[in-house]
């Protein structure tokens, strides 16, 4: 695991090409493999627009030589990736419903919550990731950009439409107050607003508060 200080992380990347690490601001990045352009993988084409123009964005995978960190060396427009109309549903894979009841039970007796206290899930999809806390008594908020939320809000799970920053994080804490728990779950990989996203989430937890990110391991 390596660590970083959120004051000496890279500034946010923008959309377009990516110059520098997104952790550590290195230039040195190192090619590991391309292939070619794709349109985002969850933008599913119908029958009508078949013959409709796509958008393709460039897919190259590059090695940061200064700190390890792999990534793709473009940004697409996050509201392109994550549009409204987003098909994807967590809770339609049953080793993902299994593995976030099983994240739960292991943050409730490892961190000793309690009934009420406040736990957000960052990408939080159709709420998933928040139902074994809500049933254990927490009180849950899922922060979600896509209209996906909406079944999250029809299956009882408070959910914030938008992209997560500072901004949003700040709107968060004046009406919920503070997290015991904040998750991001096939989130972070996902973001180009790193150091929004950070501070954001700093300003979330409670003194001693827990981050949980789960993300794809390289090898």
């Amino acid at each position: 695991m390596q660590c970083y200080n959120i004051k000496t992380m890279a500034k946010d990347t923008k959309v377009g090409p990516v110059k520098k690490c997104q952790i550590c601001g290195s230039s040195k990045l190192k090619p590991i493999i391309g292939f070619g352009h794709h349109p985002p993988c969850d933008s599913l084409v119908s029958k009508e627009g078949l013959h409709a123009p796509e958008i393709f964005f460039p897919l190259n995978l590059v090695r940061c030589l200064k700190c390890g960190l792999v990534q793709l060396d473009y940004i697409a427009p996050p509201e392109l990736v994550f549009h409204p109309k987003y098909p994807y549903r967590t809770g339609i894979t049953k080793m993902l419903v299994d593995n976030f009841r099983e994240l739960a039970e292991v943050l409730i007796k490892k961190y000793e919550l309690k009934k009420d206290d406040l736990v957000i899930d960052i990408g939080s999809n159709d709420g998933t990731a928040l139902k074994p806390f809500r049933a254990m008594g927490m009180r849950v908020l899922g922060v979600e950009p896509t209209d996906v939320y909406k079944l999250a809000i029809t299956d009882g799970i408070p959910t914030i439409n938008a992209f997560f920053d500072e901004k949003v994080a700040r709107k968060i804490l004046k009406k919920h107050g503070l997290a015991e728990i904040v998750t991001a779950t096939n989130v972070f990989a996902h973001v180009n607003n790193l150091s929004g996203f950070f501070k954001g989430a700093n300003l979330l937890l409670k003194p001693g508060g827990i981050f949980v990110s789960e993300s794809q391991y390289f090898l």
